[in-house]
């Protein structure tokens, strides 16, 4: 599974519950009744998963599934399309 999902347990956790609360105060049409105090949670929330994920990150943790692609040796970026973007630019 950890092949499947990258990340850490706690993450998929917090995405889990971010995605439970918003569902039940959705439910509840609190978004509509109560605006502001949705809109402290969802700012709540959305700090919180950031904190998370920027405070609970230690380096050598894998991120990504492959490392990233550096400058080709003919001074091209890593897409190989120049260093426009488009192809046959030069």
């Amino acid at each position: 599974m950890s092949r499947l999902f990258l990340g850490r347990a706690s993450h998929w956790a917090a995405l889990a519950v971010i995605a439970a609360v918003l569902w039940l105060v959705g439910e509840e049409r609190f978004h509509v009744t109560h605006f502001n105090w949705f809109v402290a949670l969802v700012l709540v929330l959305a700090l919180g998963a950031l904190a998370l994920v920027v405070f609970g990150y230690r380096p050598g943790d894998r991120v990504m599934r492959e490392p990233p692609e550096g400058p080709a040796e003919n001074g091209q970026g890593g897409d190989g399309r120049g260093e426009g973007g488009e192809e046959g630019a030069r």
